[in-house]
């Protein structure tokens, strides 16, 4: 089976687990309206303070630096599409700090388009069974959402000028 196909097959897996779950779907094959890549698009409605939820994203996406056997499988949860610069210092300041405790991945800033993510990266060796594979990607996709969801609330306040760098220091671990 080829790498692309492979790929599909393990989002289109993932995607059932979400429907189980009752979450809304979309996943996109390669190609299709110009993506890239095949992606799947997760609504995820009950998270944190933000009423209208997140967008989840998950896919496999090789680079020219990609390792020759290895598969990488990315989540990226978006918070906030669209921020107010003048919180970007503050939100910065609160990013840097509390990436440096969370337990894998890193919450950022995409400058270009005024986003706040969440994202981790898992890696796969490409030998493993399909079985393997796939409950890595689920623990992966499970700590995305588990590690965005307590604070990407509080940072999209930060994002909007309603929390601040003390209130993202106080659910840290004393120093």
């Amino acid at each position: 089976m080829e790498k692309k196909e492979r790929y599909y097959k393990l989002l289109e897996k993932l995607e059932e687990e979400f429907n189980k779950a009752e979450y809304k779907t979309r996943l996109i094959k390669e190609g299709e309206g110009g993506v890239p890549f095949s992606i799947l698009r997760v609504g995820i409605h009950d998270f944190a303070t933000i009423p209208d939820g997140v967008l989840a994203e998950f896919f496999f996406l090789d680079t020219e630096e990609s390792a020759e056997h290895v598969m990488y499988f990315y989540s990226v949860i978006t918070i906030e599409d669209e921020m107010d610069r003048k919180y970007s210092d503050e939100l910065a300041k609160s990013i840097a700090r509390l990436n440096f405790y969370i337990q894998g991945g890193c919450f950022a800033i995409n400058a270009a388009e005024s986003t706040l993510v969440y994202r981790n990266t898992g890696y796969y060796f490409d030998s493993l069974s399909d079985e393997q594979i796939f409950d890595g990607m689920s623990l992966n996709a499970i700590h995305a959402v588990q590690i965005a969801e307590p604070y990407g609330g509080i940072l999209s306040g930060v994002a909007k000028g309603e929390n601040t760098f003390e209130e993202i220091m106080e659910l840290l671990p004393e120093q």
